[in-house]
């Protein structure tokens, strides 16, 4: 550890010492400058090959789409009356046809109360309106689990009561909600169908249910839920205890009842080129985006004038003024790049080769998709929607092994679809990149690693510690030689007083 040797700033001479030493050294520091500059437009490659780096990523995963047949296979299902009948598919649905007619709706049980004579949530005095002190009321539920709620006088409310039974709804699968509007309590189940019921036993019937609901028997209050009755093409009377009702692939929503001479609803389940079409207009939308990038970093040429900003410049500049210049010292730092180059060389071929025994559809511009030749166009893609979708709705098997092939030689590299060859392009240029610049989810843009970058990163850092080193040594050597100028002229100014005295005194 260096120590600072104790400095004399102009005492004897009268020289702004400080301001020369900071001068020359503003000419010992000048290396370090430039290695610090060297370093920040190091840093701001790095970030341009990660973002690069991630555009790759998505356009690997919107070409991922396209080599799995399921991509392709979307099914649409349209109903006759959906007011009545709504259906839903999942690609796993096979084309196909049903009639449906709808008798009853699934219902969930609830039990309602009627309007209340103090609705409020003040205390209950049991002891004088039921003669009792407590008692206690159960709920069960369709869960078979039952609760019990104390009602103690004096303590609990019916706000208190409804409280608690939500509390252990979980366990009983029932909920109970006060309507100020009606001063109505409303007791509802969370599940539908017959063997969904509620059942509340309160023998003073402190909520003033119907007792038409109460068993003469058990004295309890119970209400049943009802199951959906429907007739599927041949099979009639069938039951769920929801209104959706699932088969291969189709799920049918029953919505509204039918009556005996309503004829029956038809649900078609069909292809359904949709999710192909957007699926592909995606992969070409992101292709494009992504050549127009690149394109743009390749050419553009960096303005010499513009080098990262040194600390002492950002000092005397606003946060505005510095964005505004790092945004031109950034441009060009790609220029000419190979990496980039190579990329957009090598998805170019891919995307204009053919794809052997694929059968009707062999390239591209078999389903309207072309490679533009405008030079100025770099090799964008350019779809004809109308043949596309004629592509997929004449010949959909076509489409798909146009992309997604894999022959059975998996030697035989020119049988390979068009999205599996792409995408391991993808994987390739990915995998350079990040052996270029590290990985842009790991680390800072300043991180030291593996990478080319982050190697050249280590160097930097070796440079610019050993400059410091250097500057250091040198700024101390400067204030060691004006110290011991100071020291002799202050010397040689009290042999001179001395002198003047003794002649004084002569």
């Amino acid at each position: 550890m260096s120590i600072n040797p104790i400095r004399f700033s102009g005492i004897a001479s009268g020289l702004d010492t400080e301001q020369i030493i900071k001068d020359l050294m503003k000419l010992e520091r000048a290396p370090l400058t430039k290695v610090q500059q060297q370093k920040q437009s190091l840093i701001w490659k790095r970030e341009e090959y990660r973002e690069a780096n991630k555009q790759l990523l998505s356009l690997q995963s919107a070409i991922n789409n396209l080599r799995f047949e399921s991509s392709f296979q979307s099914r649409l299902a349209t109903s006759s009356n959906s007011s009545v009948v709504d259906v839903k598919v999942n690609s796993s649905a096979a084309e196909s046809s049903y009639n449906v007619k709808v008798h009853t709706l699934a219902t969930s049980p609830s039990i309602t109360s009627s309007a209340m004579v103090n609705p409020d949530s003040t205390k209950i005095d049991m002891k004088a309106t039921l003669n009792v002190a407590d008692y206690t009321i159960k709920v069960k539920g369709p869960s078979g689990e039952s609760v019990e709620v104390n009602v103690i006088s004096g303590t609990s409310s019916r706000e208190s009561i409804i409280s608690e039974i939500n509390a252990k709804s979980s366990v009983t699968g029932v909920r109970a909600n006060f309507d100020s509007a009606t001063n109505r309590v409303f007791f509802t189940s969370t599940k539908s169908g017959k063997d969904s019921s509620i059942e509340i036993s309160d023998s003073n019937n402190l909520f003033n249910l119907d007792n038409s609901l109460k068993d003469p028997t058990s004295g309890v209050f119970k209400k049943t839920g009802t199951n959906a009755v429907f007739d599927l093409n041949d099979a009639q009377g069938l039951e769920s205890s929801t209104n959706n009702f699932s088969l291969n692939g189709v799920t049918f929503t029953f919505k509204s009842t039918q009556s005996a001479t309503d004829s029956m609803v038809n649900v078609s389940v069909g292809r359904s080129t949709d999710a192909a079409m957007q699926n592909i207009k995606d992969f070409v939308s992101k292709y494009n985006e992504i050549i127009d990038t690149f394109m743009g970093k390749i050419n553009a040429r960096p303005d010499r004038s513009y080098s990262p900003l040194t600390a002492e410049q950002k000092e005397s500049m606003s946060e505005k003024q510095i964005e505004l210049w790092e945004t031109k010292a950034k441009v060009g730092l790609l220029s000419s790049d190979d990496l980039l180059s190579e990329a957009l060389r090598t998805f170019r071929n891919t995307m204009n080769k053919r794809v052997l025994n694929a059968g009707e559809f062999d390239s591209l511009s078999d389903i309207g998709i072309s490679v533009m030749s405008d030079w100025r166009e770099f090799g964008k893609l350019k779809i004809d929607e109308v043949k596309l979708q004629e592509a997929l709705t004449t010949n959909p098997e076509g489409v798909i092994n146009l992309f997604s092939a894999v022959p059975s030689d998996v030697t035989k590299k020119e049988e390979y679809g068009l999205a599996e060859r792409l995408y391991d392009d993808l994987k390739n240029q990915i995998s350079k990149l990040t052996k270029k610049a590290g990985s842009a989810t790991i680390g800072s843009s300043e991180a030291v690693d593996g990478s080319l970058i982050g190697m050249q990163m280590k160097e930097y850092n070796s440079k610019i510690d050993r400059l410091n080193d250097k500057i250091r040594t040198v700024e101390n050597r400067y204030y060691k030689q004006f110290t011991a100028m100071e020291k002799a002229i202050q010397e040689m100014n009290s042999r001179g007083s001395w002198l003047s005295q003794q002649l004084g005194q002569g």
